[in-house]
């Protein structure tokens, strides 16, 4: 008889734990969701992820930069330059921008212009009597930043840093020396040699042998641009900004169109 009340008993304390177990986990719930909530809680983590750290709407940002424009066939360009911006949205604003381009020949340019010295020490010029190659003296911008990218780095749990990724595009505007020919004069060759020419870019144009060739001409040239930035902020006020740029213009009439890239580094200073 004993041994019978000793099993009911231990039953139903097994049924009775059974029956309590799920009560006593629902009740440890909230408890444990609250200390997870602290490390795991994604409406804790959106905002850090998709709120920029410093906002831009209705600020100014100034850049300094320096670069090269790697992809001219004749010249080595280095623009030192500055670009102005105006944030109306914190992803959008306008910009504008200018650069001087310093520089002098290529090594190219250099063997056309001197590949050898003659007998009284004077330069052999291989494009003597060929069209001359387009050059660039300054490039100016005028159009649109669109920065839809940006996040955060941690260094160490102790500092966090933003950074940001922008499109850029627009209407540019370039001062070049260029020379043309005349029309229906001398006769239209290609290549190298003594009959080289082109637009300074790339690809050599067509050139013009046996005179017609105009004086070389100052113009102001319209084109366009687009491109893409990155920007590394060093705080609320300072960042270092690298920009890439892709032209394109038509030099003459007679001339194919030209399109000199641009990458720039540049320090970049926002107003408060």
């Amino acid at each position: 008889m004993l041994s019978q009340h000793l099993w009911l008993r231990l039953g139903a304390s097994l049924l009775a734990l059974a029956i309590g177990a799920p009560a006593i986990a629902r009740a440890a719930e909230p408890t444990m969701d609250k200390e997870l909530d602290k490390y795991w809680n994604v409406e804790q983590r959106l905002p850090s992820i998709m709120s920029p750290m410093y906002q831009r709407a209705g600020r100014f940002e100034g850049t300094l930069h320096f670069g090269i424009v790697p992809n001219d066939s004749y010249y080595v360009f280095y623009p030192v330059g500055a670009k102005l911006d105006f944030f109306a949205l914190d992803s959008l604003a306008i910009e504008a921008g200018g650069s001087y381009l310093l520089g002098g020949n290529s090594s190219l340019q250099a063997f056309l212009v001197c590949a050898a010295q003659n007998n009284k020490g004077s330069c052999v010029d291989l494009g003597a009597g060929a069209q001359a190659p387009v050059h660039l003296n300054m490039m100016g911008t005028f159009g649109l930043l669109y920065s839809p990218f940006h996040g955060k780095l941690g260094v160490f749990t102790s500092k966090i840093s933003s950074f940001d990724f922008a499109l850029a595009a627009g209407a540019a505007f370039l001062q070049a020396d260029v020379q043309e020919a005349e029309k229906n004069a001398g006769s239209a060759v290609t290549g190298s040699g003594t009959n080289y020419a082109g637009t300074g870019f790339v690809h050599p144009s067509t050139a013009v042998t046996g005179g017609g060739l105009k004086p070389i001409e100052t113009k102001m040239l319209p084109g366009g641009y687009f491109g893409a930035g990155f920007r590394y902020y060093l705080n609320e006020l300072l960042a270092l900004r690298i920009d890439y740029r892709h032209y394109f213009f038509k030099p003459g009439e007679e001339l194919p169109w030209a399109f000199p890239a641009e990458f720039t580094v540049g320090l970049n200073l926002r107003s408060k």
